[in-house]
C-alpha cells in the first residue's frame, strides 16, 4: 500500500499511460478535512462484462479491494469518520477501466 496523489492524473476515458493495474481510493478525513489518496496494485482482473452475474462478481471483487485498502489504511491512521470520494481501477494496458466518483448534493 502506498500514498499517492491521484489528482496528478487526468482520468478521462481515453487517457493512456496511467499506472498499470492499480486500484486507488481517495479517502477524506471528515473530522480534519484532510485528503488521502491510497493506491495498491491489483491482480489485473478487468473482465469484459456481458451479464448481470458477471457485473455482480466484479462488484464483489471491487468491494473486497475497497475493504482491504481501507482496513490497511485505518491501521496506520487514527481516522474515525471518513468517506471515499473517488475509486479508480486501471488495466494491464494502463487504461482507465473503472472510475467512480461520489457526488455530494
Amino acid at each position: 500500500m502506498q500514498l499517492q496523489d491521484l489528482s496528478k492524473y487526468n482520468f478521462q476515458v481515453q487517457t493512456k499511460n496511467l499506472p498499470i493495474n492499480i486500484y486507488g481510493l481517495r479517502i477524506i478525513d471528515n473530522d480534519k478535512n484532510q485528503t488521502y489518496d491510497v493506491v495498491i496494485n491489483h491482480n489485473g482482473y478487468c473482465p469484459i462484462i456481458y451479464t448481470e452475474r458477471e457485473q455482480s462478481n466484479y462488484n464483489d471483487y471491487l468491494s473486497h479491494l475497497e475493504a482491504t485498502v481501507i482496513n490497511q489504511f485505518l491501521q496506520t491512521t487514527r481516522i474515525k469518520n471518513y468517506s471515499c470520494t473517488i475509486e479508480i481501477v486501471t488495466n494491464d494496458k494502463a487504461e482507465l477501466y473503472h472510475f467512480l466518483r461520489s457526488v455530494t448534493l
